[in-house]
């Protein structure tokens, strides 16, 4: 074997179907030190053949019976090498400079512990479907509340393995999340490369075995991290949101395979945990639902459909919900269609929204914005001001000019805050200034009208070393 600073582990069970282009990605890394650890988990198709097809000595192939994802990842951990580590799941990909660009990261900061990325979720096929960036930073916040990070993301020091033990053998799902949270309290710092350096391969038809199992041992992850006694009492807080969150997603995820009886129990322990009377919330939870059915490509309509029949009797307000979820999720549909230029996909979801009703709301043009932003630090300027155009006739239809103008000035805005942070105080005027253009609403908005006099002082006054460009 190769000496390398890069071990990459790749547990893989019954991925005939796409491991070869896993593999593949990793040898079209532009960073060549490193070596890729395959844990057969006890595979019983052509995984193996697939596998020994690569002739390169930096690859290493391991069977053992099956365990699970936690023990083939530390089989692998164990047997490597590099002095950083990464993960790949067979089905999933690398982008080419993946390696190279978060190893500079690390090399750059030694107080870095953990490097993460934006990924790319795809289809079954290797479409793309959305495009998803965590926080700047990750704590131990947004482990409780959620799923903020990816296992394929990180480029970790290998010493933090060593530090907290690796991942818990004995749980089987939400393993990452558990080490994630473990690392936290070891005071790994954890920082994100804004880049999209990951795709990550999401199933229409997925179906999951053994949900209360799973949802049994997310439960004992998130007791354990509020019952340490480092927790800190912000955090503790969270936790009637954070026990809400899991019930809420499970709820969904055992209607949608007809499991009524244990999708009932969830929502009603959501319910219990926290009372959906009011109509901001009942939103709010449906939202969240509704990004759940569209996530990852299929019929959303007969998702949310399943969904509703399970909700409990107690929460009216979402139960009458069911038309206004469904025309939400084409809108989103067309939205996503739009940006990945599938525009007859997207002018029939569109054509499906508007029959239905679908209502602009400050939550979607949220959405519409951070999906423009996103859109944008992957794609630039340029191609983003082509998506807007393509996607504005159909905002028009359903909400008429004012509703362009609003996300336009939605996106104007937080793009200046985002150039004022980064010294880009000439940029940060200009869109400033057209979102109040777009908004005159903004001409109120204190945060606005500071941000605007201090980007002009800096700009004029400032430094020369300000980024003005």
């Amino acid at each position: 074997m190769l000496s390398s600073s890069i071990s990459i582990i790749m547990p893989v069970y019954n991925q005939n179907r796409y491991i070869a282009d896993a593999i593949q990605s990793v040898i079209n890394q532009t960073y060549a030190e490193w070596e890729l650890i395959i844990v057969d988990d006890g595979s019983t198709d052509s995984t193996a053949d697939i596998i020994t097809q690569f002739d390169d000595p930096r690859i290493r192939y391991i069977y053992q019976t099956n365990q699970g994802p936690s023990k083939a990842r530390n089989t692998g951990i164990v047997t490597s090498s590099g002095q950083y580590i990464t993960f790949l799941d067979a089905d999933d990909l690398f982008h080419p400079h993946k390696i190279e660009k978060q190893y500079a990261h690390l090399e750059n900061d030694r107080d870095i512990g953990l490097s993460y990325t934006a990924h790319i979720e795809i289809d079954e096929k290797g479409l793309p479907l959305n495009l998803f960036r965590a926080p700047p930073r990750i704590n131990l916040k947004s482990l409780v509340l959620g799923f903020p990070l990816g296992i394929n993301n990180i480029l970790l020091r290998r010493k933090w393995f060593e530090h907290v033990g690796g991942f818990d053998e004995s749980i089987k799902v939400s393993e990452d999340r558990d080490f994630y949270i473990r690392l936290t309290y070891a005071d790994c710092q954890f920082e994100r490369l804004d880049e999209y350096l990951v795709y990550r391969r999401l199933k229409s038809n997925r179906f999951i075995n053994e949900i209360q199992l799973k949802v049994d041992e997310m439960v004992h992850v998130l007791e354990s991290a509020f019952s340490n006694p480092l927790c800190p009492v912000e955090v503790l807080s969270l936790r009637n949101q954070a026990f809400c969150n899991l019930y809420l997603a499970w709820a969904y995820l055992a209607a949608i395979q007809d499991e009524i009886d244990l999708a009932n129990e969830y929502f009603n322990k959501t319910y219990a945990i926290k009372s959906t009377s009011n109509s901001n919330q009942a939103e709010q939870y449906i939202n969240f639902l509704v990004h759940a059915s569209i996530r990852n490509g299929g019929d959303h309509e007969a998702r949310i459909r399943k969904m509703f029949v399970s909700l409990p009797l107690e929460i009216g307000l979402m139960k009458k919900k069911c038309t206004w979820a469904i025309a939400r999720g084409y809108f989103i549909r067309g939205l996503r269609d739009i940006m990945w230029d599938r525009n007859e996909n997207g002018r029939g979801n569109f054509t499906h929204a508007a029959a239905l009703g679908a209502h602009i709301d400050k939550t979607l043009i949220k959405i519409m914005t951070t999906q423009l932003i996103d859109y944008e630090s992957e794609y630039g300027p340029e191609d983003t001001q082509d998506f807007l155009q393509r996607l504005s006739p159909y905002l028009i239809e359903i909400g008429g000019y004012r509703i362009l103008r609003w996300l336009k000035g939605s996106y104007s805005v937080n793009q200046a805050f985002e150039h004022y942070k980064n010294d880009k105080f000439k940029k940060a005027i200009t869109n400033m200034l057209q979102a109040i253009i777009c908004n005159p609403f903004y001409l109120t908005n204190r945060g606005v009208i500071v941000v605007l006099i201090r980007s002009f002082i800096r700009s004029n006054f400032g430094s020369n070393s300000s980024k003005n460009n």
